[in-house]
């Protein structure tokens, strides 16, 4: 995991107060790029990510997407909301203009 998400996930789920570290049990992946969670922060925030766990990705530890139409950022900027209750204006300004 790359240590800016190992930061950010390690304060996201534990406030940013403690430096014990929940380890992510998911891995998506986009256009080959990872992007690590946690599946119950997943699930708590989205009806979506809740079925596909109990579901189709169950079992799975890794998630790979290769349409066309998802990007790294866009997926990341979701999962970091999930996290966090902010979008980044920045990423999502530049998101906005494609």
């Amino acid at each position: 995991m790359k240590q800016r998400n190992k930061e950010l996930y390690c304060n996201l789920s534990n406030g940013g107060t403690s430096p014990s570290y929940f380890p992510p049990d998911v891995t998506f992946y986009i256009h080959g790029r990872p992007i690590e969670a946690h599946r119950v922060i997943l699930s708590a925030r989205s009806p979506y990510f809740q079925k596909k766990f109990e579901t189709d990705w169950r079992d799975r530890k890794e998630i790979r997407f290769l349409r066309e139409k998802l990007s790294y950022p866009a997926f990341y900027s979701l999962v970091h909301f999930f996290y966090s209750d902010r979008l980044e204006k920045i990423l999502a300004w530049k998101l906005l203009r494609r």
